[in-house]
């Protein structure tokens, strides 16, 4: 869990370099529970994006889909739905795109951060994260605030 926070602060913080992948592969060898293999691969498909190197996306992507048909949080799902969309949106996939746009606007009651941005308003207790294009999740909410 440490691994994956640790992460996801420092890609809010503006650093992608090679330390922050090192700790997202420690963090999944120990990884047990969908929710935390989502948000591992959240975190490496948003760390690709930012490293120009979508050529290596497609195994990230399988792999997402592949969770949120296991995990039963519609936040993380909605969340993980949302970068898939924004990945297919960066290539030039529309029709793609909007269907994970789609799913994620369906579940997006669940995730205040996604309907944020689908519906361009601030919400003081995520502003930190909506001057963002993708989402990332922590594995444990209050975390942010101890950590960062």
């Amino acid at each position: 869990m440490f691994l994956v926070n640790k992460a996801v602060i420092s890609m809010h913080m503006g650093i992608f370099d090679d330390s922050i992948w090192n700790f997202l592969d420690i963090a999944e060898m120990s990884a047990r529970v969908s929710y935390d293999k989502l948000a591992i691969q959240i975190c490496k498909l948003v760390w690709l994006i930012e490293n120009d190197n979508c050529n290596n996306c497609e195994p990230i992507l399988q792999k997402i889909l592949e969770y949120t048909d296991l995990e039963p949080d519609k936040a993380i799902v909605s969340a993980a739905y949302y970068d898939v969309y924004y990945y297919y949106s960066l290539n030039g996939q529309k029709e793609i795109a909007d269907k994970y746009k789609m799913q994620a606007q369906e579940l997006e009651e669940w995730c205040p951060i996604v309907k944020a941005k689908f519906h361009n308003y601030i919400d003081k207790e995520y502003a930190f994260v909506l001057n963002k294009k993708w989402v990332l999740f922590y594995l444990e909410y209050w975390t942010y605030d101890l950590l960062y």
